[in-house]
């Protein structure tokens, strides 16, 4: 019985000494970055796939971001974070951990004039109920072609997209 809660000791002490999330590689702006998979539930499929692949994208400027949701254009302004903190003093895009959107504007897929059926409408569907104003992402480097944007909150599968680029 003692050897396990030592061991679980051990874990929790491990885990908040683990390093924050590395900034992407490269360019963080100005490139286009495709929405691969998103993930909102363990048990939910999240590869964007059909006429969704490539479609949905995402393209940071140093306090803005645009793309697609499949189905509408998304226009929101970005702050880029150093760390986990909340309240830490924004960073260039370059530097940043995290981001926190606000001013998000995403139509109504009816006034952008797109057909939004299948999986295009699936991917909007998720990609608006994750970009709401205040939501704030971890940003972590898988390479230098890719990332994952990590909603910050309690749970711990926590909703995610993951992005590629060239």
């Amino acid at each position: 019985m003692r050897r396990p809660l030592v061991l679980l000791a051990a874990a929790i002490v491990l885990s908040a000494c683990a390093p924050d999330p590395a900034p992407v590689e490269g360019s963080l702006i100005g490139q286009t970055w495709q929405v691969t998979d998103i993930y909102t539930t363990p048990e939910a499929p999240s590869t964007v796939s059909g006429s969704a692949a490539g479609a949905v994208q995402l393209v940071f400027g140093e306090s803005s971001a645009t793309g697609s949701t499949g189905c509408a254009p998304i226009q929101a302004e970005a702050t880029f974070l150093a760390g986990r903190d909340p309240d830490s003093a924004p960073v260039p895009a370059d530097e940043a951990e995290a981001v926190v959107f606000s001013d998000v504007g995403i139509p109504d897929p009816g006034e952008a004039g797109v057909a939004c059926e299948g999986t295009r409408a699936w991917a909007h569907e998720h990609m608006t109920g994750l970009l709401t104003e205040g939501a704030t992402f971890d940003i972590e480097a898988v390479s230098p072609a890719e990332m994952v944007l990590t909603l910050r909150g309690d749970v711990v599968d926590r909703p995610a997209l993951r992005l590629a680029t060239r």
